[in-house]
């Protein structure tokens, strides 16, 4: 997933596709969880003391973070890009104006 968050555009097509292996990815998560918390309360453990964590919840949780950072920051610089343009035009709307008063 890298290569194509790194690439121009890239973030766009594969929103998706993301959000996709998320929920796949949860879903996979939840089910390991119960079945843990199945196994800790047929060992007798109580409910409120059951906690899990997973090396790869982390993980695939900060590289989906990471792929969010970048996609918002795409956005922010389309937004920006798009109001710069907008600028442009507006200037040179006024210039071709002024151009027709003369």
């Amino acid at each position: 997933m890298e290569n194509l968050v790194s690439a121009n555009g890239a973030i766009e097509s594969i929103k998706e596709e993301a959000e996709e292996i998320k929920t796949e990815f949860n879903n996979l998560f939840q089910e390991e969880l119960t079945q843990k918390k199945e196994a800790f309360l047929a060992q007798g453990g109580n409910i409120i003391d059951f906690h899990h964590t997973s090396p790869e919840k982390k993980a695939f949780n900060d590289v989906f973070n990471d792929y969010r950072t970048k996609r918002n920051a795409h956005f922010k610089k389309l937004k920006q890009d798009l109001e710069g343009n907008l600028e442009v035009r507006n200037l040179l709307i006024e210039e071709i104006k002024s151009l027709l008063e003369l």
